[in-house]
């Protein structure tokens, strides 16, 4: 694999390969002897191979490890287990969402102010967005938080709880809580739920596509919708995990689901998944630095077994 690298142009080390299979960036090889007293050699599948071509690409211009564990987890939720193994995939989001590591050195008020500022309405005043940014900053760093307040602090910002709007306070507040509770419990989920919640994305999206252009027409959060490229759906791919599988947490689920998507059958193994998926290049030569012209094709089929 490392020669390989080198023949495309890039350096690595054998340091990184080990440090990336134990972040989860990368599968674990497997082992093969070379005889008594001569070592091993570990060998990886050709998709693990273009995964780590990519990730070294990517690193070029992304060097922060939370950026690039979105990469295998994209792959797996378009892709499959072909590509990259559940096991991996449990692995690097627990490696993105810091578990069991200490959180003090994250700037969390910088990260809730983004958060805050990306959902504020254009009448919330400065105290208000504070407010906010001090609970979400919490919620975060802490991983436990009071949904109310938070609807309260998030209501003069986003608005109060309006089923005819694209989002509400309640809304945002609940999307938030889910995506703390999830990557506080990572271990706990079973493989099941993660394959629940890969389908659930699969599905999510392809109704998102249908529904965008209406969204976008909504007068206070249409700017923030567009139909997003592969490449931002991938840069997204683990912050948009942790929050179906935190929905599953927080639950119950909203009624209205198709059975094929109700988690307790997951969880029973009657449920199998399977896909496909073709990225198509942008066909305009985008102008240098500018990315994400292309866009994916995912045939997505769930089956039932008899109870």
């Amino acid at each position: 694999m490392l020669g390989v690298a080198r023949e495309r142009g890039f350096s690595p080390s054998q340091g990184i390969v080990e440090k990336w299979v134990g972040l989860g960036l990368l599968d674990q090889g497997t082992r093969r002897g070379r005889g008594k007293g001569r070592g091993a050699t570990f060998l990886w599948p050709p998709n693990q191979l273009e995964l780590f071509l990519a990730l070294l690409d990517k690193r070029a211009t992304v060097s922060r490890v939370r950026v690039l564990a979105n990469l295998p987890v994209g792959v797996w939720t378009y892709w499959g287990e072909e590509f990259v193994p559940l096991r991996q995939v449990r692995r690097v989001m627990e490696t993105w969402a810091d578990f069991g590591r200490p959180r003090a050195r994250h700037d969390w008020n910088a990260m809730a102010r983004r958060v805050v500022d990306s959902i504020a309405g254009p009448t919330s005043t400065r105290p208000q967005r504070d407010v906010a940014v001090d609970l979400v900053a919490d919620l975060a760093r802490t991983r436990r938080g009071d949904v109310t307040d938070l609807v309260t602090a998030l209501e003069p910002i986003v608005g109060g709880k309006d089923p005819s709007q694209f989002t509400d306070a309640p809304r945002v507040a609940a999307t938030l809580l889910a995506q703390v509770t999830a990557l506080g419990r990572l271990p706990e989920i079973p493989d099941q739920i993660f394959n629940w919640a890969r389908a659930v994305l699969l599905g999510t999206q392809a109704q998102y596509g249908q529904e965008q252009p209406a969204l976008s027409l909504d007068p206070r959060f249409g700017s923030l919708d567009h139909r997003p490229s592969f490449d931002e759906s991938v840069t997204q791919a683990c912050g948009n995990l942790s929050l179906i599988l935190g929905l599953y947490l927080i639950g119950p689920l909203a009624p209205g689901a198709p059975l094929a998507l109700d988690p307790e059958l997951w969880i029973s193994g009657r449920v199998r998944l399977s896909s496909s998926a073709v990225y198509e290049a942008s066909p305009f030569v985008l102008p240098p630095g500018i990315e994400g012209g292309g866009r994916i094709s995912v045939d997505v089929r769930i089956e039932i077994d008899p109870a």
